[in-house]
């Protein structure tokens, strides 16, 4: 979770990338992590040009682009959950938030918003401690291991949930760490946790041998290495068939080139991570 907060704070040096995330945005998450364990030192590091210099060679290495993809990724989500709330959803969940301060922002701009995260045990805890204060009064830290309990069961039981409201889930770098199996329980458990037309904003990865990705075979085995191994991936062109399957019709598919195209038109230098789309689907 720290690790794209970092990437994000490390990629905002470039002054349009600054732009698309936001000043406050970048402000409310330097703020957050700046508490956490060793958090206002890693940001003091990244003043040393030779730690940035460390830090960008890791990426070129590992999963080049990655840092300019987490800010156009950021940007894209917060945009599509702005856009859900103006169509009428008047609840947010979002599964595996991380240390992300997005939807902090989005309760304490619309306070008539109920709004959810829910994440493992230890990364809810570690986020309250460092949020203290921080979090508005329509906002609920919810700790559960989804490996643990149903999903839809768990929504139905949280107090100030309403399963009838206009609901927009956000899933956001955490589907491809799951079985496909287990993607599709989650799915049709958060289908069926809200009404027709209720709004999911989610991340997937295509195949990481295939035309769609540029993630290089050092990082497949880093990630083995870490334990963390991607494991649920589809291409772009099922991604609709995947979704219609479990209650779900995809509305829009965003990969980082077309984010770029909107969000920074005038920089096609920056280098682009190929591996990770952005889907907005409605409930059928």
């Amino acid at each position: 979770a720290l690790t794209v907060a970092f990437g994000i704070h490390l990629a905002c040096r470039d002054h349009l990338l600054r732009q698309v995330f936001g000043e406050d945005a970048l402000a409310r998450q330097n703020r957050l992590i700046a508490r956490t364990k060793d958090g206002q030192k890693r940001l003091q590091a990244f003043e040393n040009p030779v730690h940035r210099g460390f830090a960008r060679l890791k990426e070129r290495l590992l999963l080049p682009g990655i840092t300019a993809h987490y800010v156009l990724r950021k940007r894209k989500i917060r945009d599509a959950s702005h856009a859900a709330i103006a169509d009428g959803m008047t609840q947010v969940v979002v599964l595996g938030a991380g240390f992300d301060t997005a939807t902090i922002g989005l309760a304490e701009t619309r306070p008539d918003v109920r709004a959810f995260e829910i994440d493992t045990p230890a990364t809810i805890e570690a986020k309250r401690r460092a949020a203290l204060g921080m979090i508005p009064t329509n906002l609920t830290l919810i700790a559960a291991d989804l490996s643990e309990v149903e999903l839809a069961d768990l929504l139905c039981q949280l107090p100030g949930f309403d399963s009838k409201a206009p609901t927009l889930f956000v899933c956001e770098g955490l589907l491809m760490y799951l079985s496909s199996e287990d993607v599709a329980k989650s799915l049709r458990g958060l289908r069926e946790a809200a009404p027709a037309g209720a709004r999911l904003v989610m991340t997937a990865v295509p195949p990481m041998r295939g035309p769609d990705s540029n993630v290089p075979a050092i990082l497949r085995l880093y990630l083995r290495w870490l334990g963390e191994p991607l494991v649920w991936m589809e291409p772009k062109a099922t991604i609709n068939a995947f979704l219609s399957m479990h209650g779900w019709q995809a509305r829009e598919v965003m990969d980082t080139r077309r984010m770029q195209t909107r969000y920074a038109p005038d920089r096609p230098d920056i280098g682009l991570h190929r591996g990770e789309y952005c889907v907005v689907a409605e409930a059928l």
